[in-house]
């Protein structure tokens, strides 16, 4: 593979092997403490709570992911 190509998939690697962890360690969190605390501060969005921030989150990479698909797609055609 070409360069561009070798190096989306190291980041593809990357960006599953963050997710991967992330449910790893979000299956070990108590349902109801995500919702007990507010555990981030967002500068324009304010207090969340884990909940709050895991939904941004998934929202916020989804729309990343898109965008990069988007170029990614324009790139290579």
């Amino acid at each position: 593979p070409n360069g561009a190509t070798a190096n989306l998939n190291d980041v593809r690697a990357a960006w599953q092997t963050t997710a991967d962890a992330l449910l790893r360690n979000v299956a070990n969190v108590v349902a109801a403490d995500l919702d007990a605390y507010t555990v981030w501060k967002h500068p324009l969005i304010g207090p969340l709570t884990g909940r709050e921030m895991l939904y941004f989150t998934r929202y916020h990479t989804q729309h990343h992911h898109a965008s990069l698909s988007r170029k990614q797609g324009t790139a290579t055609t």
